[in-house]
């Protein structure tokens, strides 16, 4: 995502607004690549997040396919889950992306500072969303987690 800045020069600017510092290249084109970049990847990310999960569920659907015998019912839903719960993340990190594309494009500060502290909590879904979710779906990594911290705190 970072290849526009070796293309072309340009420094970042930082401004604060909305209680929030925010950095922006001084060269526009820099923004435009570098967003549109980020519309791309997200976006492959997206369609390949939705055709595994749309697997998962037909595979969860259809009972008589036993390819698959290490996996029990409980697995699979808790599979299904975790991939729902990344892909409802991935479609706002890709709405993310594609408003402020839309604010760099259209040369519109607001549009591009807004979506920073109001949105930007969308980045943290993706990062520690799916962590959290095996966390409160899986038992056994819990405990590992757990036991792993006591421990810790023992030594």
């Amino acid at each position: 995502m970072n290849s526009p800045r070796l293309l072309q020069r340009g420094r970042y600017k930082y401004f604060v607004k909305y209680d929030v510092c925010i950095f922006f290249y001084d060269n526009n084109n820099v923004n435009k690549a570098y967003y549109i970049w980020g519309v791309i990847l997200s976006g492959i990310v997206l369609i390949m997040t939705l055709f595994l999960n749309i697997c998962n569920l037909r595979k969860l659907t259809n009972k008589s396919n036993k390819r698959i015998r290490n996996l029990s019912g409980r697995a699979d839903l808790h599979l299904a889950i975790y991939t729902a719960i990344l892909t409802i993340g991935l479609i706002w990190l890709n709405v993310y992306y594609t408003i402020r594309s839309i604010g760099v494009f259209l040369n519109n500060n607001f549009i591009y500072q807004s979506m920073l502290p109001h949105f930007g909590w969308i980045l943290d879904i993706i990062v520690f969303g799916s962590v959290w979710s095996l966390f409160l779906i899986s038992t056994k990594i819990r405990r590992s987690y757990i036991k792993f911290y006591k421990n810790l705190l023992h030594l």
